[in-house]
């Protein structure tokens, strides 16, 4: 990953209304990397199953969704989260979201649990099909 690379964040309120705002915004980050229109489609789908994979991960909470973006040279990279806090028990995927995140698998390149900050995040990697057009 870049050091140089601008990150994008955003909190979203957990309940999930609040997704369709991220995806919008997703797209947005989409159009910036110049993916096509099916890449940012795959983008926005990733985005909206780990939103609802957080939130169902955390019913309990009242703490924010959080997103965080990077537009790389090979493509796009988010983090979602966080599904779960230090502490915690994690039980992954969540029961509800398990069909959706099987989904992400198979139109994203990379999808990961990873630890950050004191907390479990959803890591997404979306590299450009099309490498005639690189940000």
């Amino acid at each position: 990953m870049s050091p140089s690379a601008p990150v994008i964040e955003m909190e979203v309120p957990p309940r999930a209304e609040f997704v369709r705002t991220v995806r919008l915004v997703v797209a947005g980050i989409g159009s910036v990397a110049r993916f096509n229109l099916e890449e940012i489609e795959d983008l926005k789908l990733a985005a909206g199953e780990a939103c609802y994979a957080a939130l169902s991960a955390l019913q309990s909470s009242q703490a924010p969704v959080r997103l965080s973006a990077r537009v790389l040279s090979e493509g796009v990279e988010l983090r979602v989260g966080p599904v779960s806090v230090e502490g915690s028990t994690l039980d992954w995927p969540p029961p509800d979201s398990q069909v959706g995140l099987a989904l992400v698998e198979q139109v994203v390149d990379e999808l990961s649990l990873e630890s950050l900050d004191g907390g479990r995040w959803i890591r997404i990697l979306k590299r450009h099909r099309n490498l005639e057009y690189p940000v």
